[in-house]
């Protein structure tokens, strides 16, 4: 929703940003995401742009399934590892979810899936091309641009230039017009989360300092084997129906055999890139993202990760050849069994939560905050849907105020209270912790707001359990404040 009002403000002919207020502001990370569903926004103002990414989403799905058949070819899967992976683009629980609920994700699978191809079969201006559309899908695959274009140039230096030449043709443009609209190339939701959100780097290049901070993320990322569990890799599951144990042994064992997958598929020349892609990936997970509810970044990286499973699969059964039916044929049910149990529990979500509490608030806020008032909020997607008011957001995606605030405060600022604190917003929408901890830590500040309106729904009636399966939901109860 944040990174679709882009779209729907260009379209209603404000501009390219998501609220007024602080002039052109880049708060989108893929370009992907708002271009795709700006027709869509044209065409029917307030809802066409998630039909365009969800449509957009199927078809990326078929063209990543087409994609993923001919790489398995290339690294001659046979049938039943082939099937383990075109199972997990079709049945995983992150890759339905992130594509349908309106992100790039899928988008990014299928043009991570092609650029693989096109570097491997060519031709090389293809693969240029795809390597610059990845680039619009994600940022961060620069580390797969990387390694890709050092088998292009190490292969054919001139045809890598010239593949270069047209990468940078499709992402160039782009680039331009960032650095001219907003003032840079650097979405202001990479500075924002690398500012306020952990793992926070040393501020210097003490090896000392960092071998500490590796201790400490190795403590931080002790749950990461999660991201490759069915059930468990949706952040917010509090139970499952299978035992926590065998969640454990099913992740250890997809990763063991990624592991036996990459050794043994090293031979593949092209195929190094993408090997070398997932551990730069895995580096990059460790030191610099954030351990939080941040999945939909991992589904396209994961996809190779269960490439490299049926690798290892395959290596195996080499040697056990009875193996690789049971063994692919385990792991993909084990994937797709989710979906009995998670669909039930995400309609709930959005019909007896969203639908609700979020929606009906964002429209309350639309009629009552005049122009020229400023709102603070973590939940900005809802909150700022149907307004233009300035939305002083944490920890600042769409807002150079907010951001500018915290870079220039201590740490212990760097939450949504610090925020209220720092900036003294006309309206503040918080949860209940929130609430809690804005009034102990700035009970002056709290005290010049007065209570507005509430939204909010019972747990009682928006259950979150099915056969086994709970999810937890932090978006039950929101209380609206006016400052006095």
């Amino acid at each position: 929703m944040i990174t679709i009002k882009h779209a729907k403000n260009a379209a209603e002919g404000v501009g390219l940003v998501h609220h007024l207020g602080e002039g052109h502001v880049y708060g989108f990370t893929s370009a992907l995401s708002v271009l795709v569903p700006l027709p869509g926004e044209l065409i029917s103002t307030g809802g066409g742009g998630f039909l365009a990414l969800r449509l957009a989403s199927l078809v990326a799905f078929v063209v990543a399934a087409i994609f993923a058949r001919r790489l398995a070819r290339l690294l001659g899967l046979g049938p039943w590892p082939t099937g383990l992976v075109l199972a997990y683009l079709a049945f995983d629980q992150l890759q339905i979810f992130y594509g349908m609920s309106g992100m790039e994700t899928e988008m990014a699978v299928a043009v991570l899936l092609a650029s693989i191809y096109y570097v491997w079969q060519g031709p090389w201006p293809v693969a240029g091309a795809t390597l610059g559309l990845a680039l619009l899908a994600r940022p961060d695959f620069v580390l797969w641009v990387l390694p890709a274009m050092a088998v292009l140039l190490l292969r054919n230096l001139r045809e890598g230039i010239r593949a270069a030449a047209v990468g940078a043709a499709v992402v160039g443009p782009w680039l331009i017009f960032t650095t001219l609209y907003y003032g840079s190339p650097i979405p202001n939701t990479i500075r924002a989360k690398s500012l306020s959100l952990p793992p926070f780097q040393p501020s210097s290049l003490s090896p000392i300092a960092w071998w500490h901070f590796t201790g400490d993320q190795l403590s931080y990322n002790k749950l990461d084997w999660q991201l490759v569990s069915p059930f468990l890799e949706r952040t917010f599951t509090t139970e499952t129906p299978f035992p926590y144990e065998l969640l454990k042994v099913v992740a250890l064992s997809v990763l063991a055999l990624a592991l036996v997958g990459a050794v043994s598929s090293w031979r593949f020349g092209p195929w190094r890139a993408a090997i070398v892609y997932v551990a730069l990936f895995v580096v990059y997970k460790f030191y610099f993202l954030p351990n939080s509810y941040f999945e939909w970044y991992y589904p396209p990286v994961l996809a190779l990760l269960f490439f490299l499973c049926a690798l290892g699969i395959q290596r195996l059964a080499s040697a056990v050849p009875r193996l690789a039916a049971p063994a692919a044929a385990a792991i993909a049910l084990l994937f797709a069994l989710h979906m009995p149990f998670s669909f039930p529990l995400e309609s709930r979500i959005q019909h007896r939560i969203e639908d609700r509490v979020r929606t009906p608030m964002g429209s309350y806020l639309a009629r009552v905050v005049k122009p020229g008032e400023t709102i603070t909020s973590e939940s900005s997607g809802y909150v700022g849907w149907d307004t233009n008011a300035t939305l002083y957001d944490f920890p600042g995606l769409t807002s150079k105020t907010v951001y500018d605030a915290l870079r220039d405060s201590g740490d212990r600022y760097r939450n949504v209270c610090g925020v209220v604190f720092l900036l003294h917003p006309d309206w503040i929408v918080l949860r209940p912790f929130e609430l809690a901890v804005c009034r102990y830590a700035y009970p002056r500040t709290m005290a010049r707001y007065r209570f507005n309106r509430r939204f909010h729904v019972s747990e009682a009636s928006s259950n979150l359990e099915h056969w086994g399966l709970a999810f937890n939901d932090i978006d039950r109860y929101f209380t609206v404040f006016k400052r006095r």
